[in-house]
C-alpha cells in the first residue's frame, strides 16, 4: 500500500472525522494496518468512523477489515454455529457415500471443526440438549482462535504458525526412530 493510498483510506478520514492525529498515531496506523487492502481498510475506516465517537483503535479497525473481508457483520455466535451444525447433520447419512462432502460444504469451517472435535456420531445420537452443549463447547474455543488468527497481522500469523509447527509433538513413529520410550 502507497502512501497515498494510506492517506486516502485511512489517515484523511480519521482526521476529517476526528480533527488532526499526532504524527506517531498516524505512523502506528500505517505500521499495523498497511497489510489490510486498500478498499476493505477504506470500508473497515468508515465503518469505525460511523459508528464510535471517538478515534478508532487499531484493534477496532482490525476487526472491522476482518468482518468485512470475510463479507460479515459480527463472528458467528455458537448459536447460529449449532444451527448450521444441525443443517450439516440432516444432510449426513451413513448409506450415501457423498453426504459428508455436502454437509462439509454447507457451514463454515468453524463449525465443521467443532462438529469433528465434539464428534459427529455423539452430536447425531445424542439427546439434543447435549448435543448442542457438546458442539457449544467444542465451538467457542475454535471460534475464538480463528477471531484472533483473522485479526492478527499476516507476519503474526505465520510466527504463531512456524512456533505451533516447531513445538509439535513427535509422532509414535519418531518417538521409535530416536530410541524414546512412553
Amino acid at each position: 500500500m502507497t502512501d497515498n493510498d494510506f492517506a486516502t483510506a485511512c489517515a484523511g478520514p480519521i482526521e476529517a472525522a476526528y480533527g488532526p492525529q499526532d504524527v506517531t498515531l498516524i505512523r502506528m496506523y500505517r505500521s499495523f494496518l498497511g497489510d489490510i487492502p486498500v478498499d476493505v481498510l477504506a470500508a473497515a475506516v468508515a465503518r469505525c468512523v460511523c459508528e464510535s465517537k471517538w478515534v478508532p483503535r487499531i484493534a477496532e479497525i482490525r476487526a472491522a477489515a476482518a468482518d468485512i473481508a470475510h463479507g460479515e457483520w459480527a463472528p458467528l455466535s455458537a448459536g447460529e454455529g449449532w444451527r448450521h451444525a444441525q443443517n450439516a447433520l440432516r444432510i449426513l447419512h451413513p448409506d450415501l457415500p457423498d453426504s459428508a462432502a455436502k454437509a462439509r460444504s454447507a457451514v463454515p469451517d468453524t463449525v465443521w471443526e467443532a462438529m469433528i472435535a465434539a464428534g459427529i456420531r455423539t452430536l447425531a445420537d445424542a439427546k439434543p440438549t447435549f448435543a448442542e452443549k457438546a458442539f457449544v463447547e467444542a465451538f467457542r474455543p475454535i471460534a475464538e482462535r480463528e477471531r484472533r488468527r483473522r485479526l492478527a497481522p499476516p507476519s503474526v500469523v505465520a510466527a504463531v504458525e512456524q512456533h505451533r509447527r516447531m513445538n509439535q509433538l513427535p509422532s509414535a513413529a519418531n518417538v521409535a526412530a530416536i530410541g524414546v520410550e512412553k
